[in-house]
């Protein structure tokens, strides 16, 4: 979540994590489980970024208010290298927003979150790749990672997976692993 200049609002709240249980019950009662099934192939679940909003908007009516850009981690990523403001339609699926038979933002669940479709990143059938310079993709993997939320423990390998050492404090690691 970016506030209308595109500043981070708070840490990622990853598809890991599962808070947004009531969440999820209140959009299959908003919209019925069938609807929701029918609009984005799925029932509402956990790891979908649709109830994470929701849950935003119920415990953090602060940060919701002030909400004015929803991208995925990896699209932000994809923003701060490129200034795109995109996705592709595999991912814009996980995030329960997206009507997947149409293949574009479900009008029927932008309203059910009250956000507006501007907040949401265009949706592509296939993003094109943009080649940053190296400064500038570990500049933004370092702001990515340092806003998450750690979710794991420190691990004392992680030095052998990739870049990170490089990039983020030892007491922010986050365990990953970065293929190429």
């Amino acid at each position: 979540m970016l506030d209308e200049e595109y500043n981070v609002l708070r840490p990622s709240i990853l598809w890991c994590d599962q808070r947004t249980g009531k969440e999820c019950d209140e959009l299959t009662e908003m919209l019925g489980r069938d609807k929701l099934i029918e609009i984005t192939a799925n029932p509402a679940l956990t790891g979908f970024t649709a109830s994470k909003i929701l849950w935003v908007k119920n415990n953090e009516p602060e940060i919701f208010e002030k909400c004015r850009h929803i991208l995925l981690p990896k699209d932000y990523l994809r923003f701060r290298l490129t200034g795109d403001f995109a996705t592709e339609v595999s991912d814009a699926s996980g995030m329960q927003i997206l009507d997947v038979p149409q293949r574009k933002w479900s009008k029927v669940m932008i309203d059910a979150l009250s956000i507006k479709e501007e907040y949401l990143a265009k949706v592509y059938e296939e993003v094109e790749k943009r080649n940053p310079g190296e400064k500038e993709f570990l500049q933004a993997v370092k702001e990515v990672f340092v806003s998450l939320e750690p979710v794991v423990e420190q691990n004392p390998n992680i030095e052998k997976w990739g870049i990170m050492e490089r990039i983020v404090e030892p007491e922010r690691f986050i365990q990953f692993r970065v293929a190429w």
